[in-house]
């Protein structure tokens, strides 16, 4: 069973995406449940579709309340085999409680020093939280990267990213690539969006590996 945490501080960052189509993958090998917990309460629609091996539950919750998600947490270990959290990056009674949980969190970022501060930020929590929970494993991926971007620019920022400690950096890049809503609406072995099923099957091997 894992737990996996999607988060970020940078609104945009692409995180509901990630968390979308982490949860569709997993629900192929085992079932899932996908748990909306972000602040902002994202709209997930898409998530009632016909597959009975994912499941989709948004909660109600705000940044002080500690207890609701760990209750709700606790209880669903019991009828998945993972859990998919999807929740915003400030630090948060709220997202404590997940963290402590959780066996691994993916952080998606940009490229600009902005986007490297934030993730130094959200990383100080992460460390932390490892303090307790030892199993915890820290993802950073360069994600929603557009297209034409100078190589040049993602070696640098990949440089500054490297440089953190007790994080894995993934190789993969996601791009800003057009196809991510229809392909999201799609099977996963839509051969329409090739391009789209090879770079996150790279991003899947490495966040489960």
């Amino acid at each position: 069973m894992g737990i996996y945490v999607v988060t970020s501080l940078k609104r945009g960052s692409g995180k509901t995406t990630i968390a979308q189509y982490l949860s569709q993958a997993l629900s192929i090998l085992n079932k899932t449940i996908l748990l909306d917990a972000d602040l902002s309460s994202a709209n997930y629609e898409w998530a009632m579709q016909q597959n009975n091996h994912l499941g989709f539950e948004h909660i109600n919750v705000v940044e002080s309340d500690s207890n609701t998600l760990d209750l709700r947490i606790q209880h669903l270990k019991n009828h998945y085999a993972n859990i998919v959290v999807d929740i915003h990056g400030h630090d948060s009674n709220a997202l404590r409680s997940v963290l402590k949980h959780a066996n691994k969190i993916i952080i998606p970022t940009g490229l600009t020093e902005q986007d490297t501060r934030l993730v130094q930020e959200m990383l100080a929590l992460a460390i932390a939280i490892k303090q307790f929970n030892t199993g915890l494993q820290i993802y950073i991926v360069l994600n929603k990267i557009p297209i034409g971007t100078d190589a040049e620019e993602i070696i640098e920022a990949k440089k500054h990213l490297q440089d953190i400690p007790s994080a894995k950096f993934l190789n993969t890049v996601i791009y800003n690539l057009d196809e991510w809503p229809s392909y999201l609406n799609n099977a996963l072995d839509d051969q329409s969006s090739t391009d789209v099923q090879v770079i996150l099957q790279d991003f899947l091997t490495e966040v489960l590996n």
